[in-house]
């Protein structure tokens, strides 16, 4: 029994051989960007049941050597197969043939794993909760920074010029996820902010040593979080060629523009007054009106 794993960036997260076993079941696991399964040389093998597992990218390789050992990849109707990130089908019907009105979780068509093996009821959504999985990245000046999460994460970036982290979360609809992100103070100094498909929401933080410790919680579908840090962070942000020469144009505008207000607010020198006329040249005429 292999039951209720997260299997992360392996070659092989299940690799079977022959060692005269003759069932195995594979259930409610999760498997990340592996080879996933692989069955080798399983001459002996009767019977494996594998369902209820989430197989998200990477996948399976089933190199039997007897056609008549039985591979079971759901359990029936209703209670389904497994889940397959690249599985394009719908989900309008229901029932044991998918021929009912109405959805029922369970994709309308069979996903084939190759020309032998099929699963017959393929789930729309992942299955059950994800274990909560610790993932390290090393930083170009040698500082780590971890993020510990009970989601698919996807899209991972750290933009040290930017000061932002950005990633996607994805999982099933009305499950509760978290994230816990240990971010190196030597490369982000200013006080962070996480903003969730575009806004804010609220985060506890603390620092221990030269780590800032970030986590917050939410409701899980698919989102896209982006982590800002304020002023004083990491490196400068820096201008691109086209960005310096625009700024260099404004700069010399403005400029220029003060220039020619300044100009156009002093008066110009006024030229001197004439010194009044001599009064002694001025004649004074008197006229007397009689009636």
């Amino acid at each position: 029994m292999i039951h209720e794993n997260s299997l992360l960036g392996n070659v092989y997260g299940v690799y079977v051989t022959d060692h005269h076993n003759y069932a195995g079941r594979i259930i409610g696991n999760s498997f990340l960007n592996n080879v996933t399964i692989c069955f080798k040389d399983t001459s002996y093998f009767k019977s494996w049941d594998c369902y209820h597992n989430n197989f998200l990218g990477g996948k399976i390789e089933c190199l039997r050597y007897e056609p008549y050992c039985e591979d079971f990849w759901d359990n029936g109707y209703p209670s389904g197969g497994n889940y397959w990130s690249n599985y394009e089908g719908e989900d309008r019907k229901s029932g044991p043939e998918q021929n009912l009105e109405g959805s029922d979780g369970i994709g309308d068509g069979p996903y084939r794993i190759n020309v032998a093996f099929i699963d017959r009821y393929p789930l729309m959504e992942p299955y059950g909760e994800l274990r909560p999985t610790v993932y390290s990245r090393q930083l170009a000046d040698g500082a780590i920074l971890r993020l510990t999460f009970n989601s698919i994460i996807s899209n991972f970036t750290c933009n040290i010029a930017a000061r932002k982290i950005t990633f996607e979360v994805y999982w099933r609809s009305g499950t509760k996820g978290f994230a816990i992100i240990d971010v190196p103070r030597s490369v982000f100094k200013g006080e962070p902010e996480v903003y969730f498909d575009g806004k804010t929401i609220p985060f506890n933080k603390s620092e221990v040593d030269d780590s800032i410790h970030i986590s917050f919680s939410y409701e899980h579908s698919k989102h896209y979080v982006e982590i800002r840090f304020g002023a004083g962070g990491g490196v400068p942000p820096q201008l691109s060629p086209q960005n310096y020469i625009v700024f260099v144009v404004l700069l010399i505008a403005l400029l220029l523009a003060l220039y020619l207000r300044k100009r156009r607010t002093i008066p110009s020198k006024a030229e001197p007054l004439p010194p009044p006329a001599s009064t002694s040249s001025q004649k004074c005429y008197i006229f007397h009106y009689t009636m």
